[in-house]
């Protein structure tokens, strides 16, 4: 008889895609009869507290990140730079404790950089084996690309949640145009939206997501344009919290958040769909089909979501 692993899922908290895309596999490793553990912080850990309150959740703080209000993120980023590096060390040593601590056999990171030690099997999630730089400082993206390389190589195995024949790829360049790492392979996307199923119908569906101000900013655009309509609107803030209150307005009505299952019942009978080009929000809208009615809004100063906007919409002409 196969022992069964006691898995720990630990998705890196910036914004709620790395969180949202490890539903699936919590969901396989649970049906395949082993125990799950899950490591997270903020509102990653709220959204996947309400998604399985029965499971035991450890506390691996993260870093924080918050982008200016302008369409460039270079200066965020290199603020942010230290904090990152710090956390990586920090949440490397405090893995070493945990798995001694709850007997883990494996660890699976949604792009934390430090959660990988020598006394597990640790697997890293990644589309992005290219990382995309803004225009100006496109030079960089090699130099980076191999940085974030060196990361992967530490790890036992390396997923990449995208198709790997390019003509079936949601991600683009951005995991087929590297060499690939010899412990890295394809497992095709990953979404927690199913498309069969019941469906509640909204002319608009606004699904927000990703880091203030920007997630903030959108809302306030979006809520200025649809206050005026006549259209039946369901807007899903992206704010996990233990008091999800809804607000109603006259036509348009706010979730702070919903679980998977309401979630894609909106989404599969949604008119039209306004979300960010997060690569895990265009997964869950490949599973949807709903690909044709969405308006993709890249996060300002964000080159991976501008540039998957893009490929997105060369994909839709061909």
């Amino acid at each position: 008889m196969i022992p069964k692993k006691r898995i720990l899922v630990c998705p890196l908290d910036w914004g709620l895609g790395h969180a949202t895309r490890c539903i699936p596999l919590i969901n396989s490793f649970l049906s395949q009869g082993d125990e799950v553990i899950i490591g997270s912080c903020g509102l990653s850990g709220n959204l996947l507290k309400d998604e399985f309150p029965d499971l035991q959740h450890i506390s691996i703080p993260s870093f924080s990140i918050r982008y200016s209000a302008g369409n460039s993120q270079v200066f965020s980023m290199l603020r942010a730079l230290p904090s990152i590096i710090y956390f990586s060390f920090r949440e490397h040593s405090l893995l070493k404790s945990i798995v001694k601590q709850y007997k883990i056999t494996d660890v699976v990171s949604d792009n934390r950089f430090g959660m990988w030690c020598k006394d597990a099997k640790c697997t890293y999630i990644t589309h992005q084996l290219l990382v995309r730089m803004p225009q100006k400082f496109r030079w960089l993206e090699p130099i980076v690309s191999r940085l974030h390389r060196s990361i992967i190589n530490n790890y036992d195995s390396c997923w990449i949640p995208d198709n790997e024949n390019i003509r079936e790829s949601l991600s683009g360049e951005l995991s087929h145009s590297c060499r690939l790492p010899k412990n890295a392979k394809f497992i095709g996307p990953l979404s927690r939206i199913s498309k069969e199923g019941a469906s509640i119908e909204s002319d608009v569906l606004i699904i927000l997501s990703g880091i203030e101000p920007h997630r903030s900013i959108l809302e306030k655009k979006l809520l200025e344009r649809y206050s005026k309509h006549q259209s039946k609107v369901i807007l899903v803030e992206g704010i996990p919290m233990q008091n999800n209150t809804v607000r109603e307005l006259p036509n348009i009505t706010i979730y702070p958040s919903l679980n998977s299952d309401v979630l894609s019942e909106y989404i599969r009978g949604a008119k039209h769909i306004i979300c960010r080009s997060g690569y895990t929000s265009i997964m869950d809208m490949h599973a949807a089909g709903k690909f044709d009615v969405v308006e993709w809004i890249p996060t300002p100063g964000q080159p991976e979501q501008e540039y998957l906007s893009l490929w997105l919409n060369v994909k839709k002409t061909l």
